[in-house]
């Protein structure tokens, strides 16, 4: 179990890695963002959130902008 602390982190870390995807997606950098996605990817295996680990490898294996956009949509539903 992660200390509250850590969970706080993790939350706020999830949130600006999105921010990074979505910034990275209206660019129209795909590879920027599948990078990112599997930052992001770790981090929810890290604190044992495989409900957003596994959109982030959906998201980090989008073959394009438009079903990457569709997958980081997904996972900031999930986050909320």
């Amino acid at each position: 179990m992660h200390s509250p602390e850590l969970v706080a982190a993790f939350h706020v870390a999830i949130h600006d890695y999105s921010t990074s995807i979505q910034n990275a997606l209206a660019a129209a950098d795909l590879k920027k963002a599948q990078h990112i996605s599997h930052k992001v990817l770790g981090l929810c295996q890290i604190f044992d959130r495989p409900d957003l680990a596994e959109l982030c490898e959906s998201l980090e294996n989008a073959k394009s902008l438009s079903s990457a956009s569709i997958e980081l949509e997904k996972l900031l539903a999930r986050m909320q």
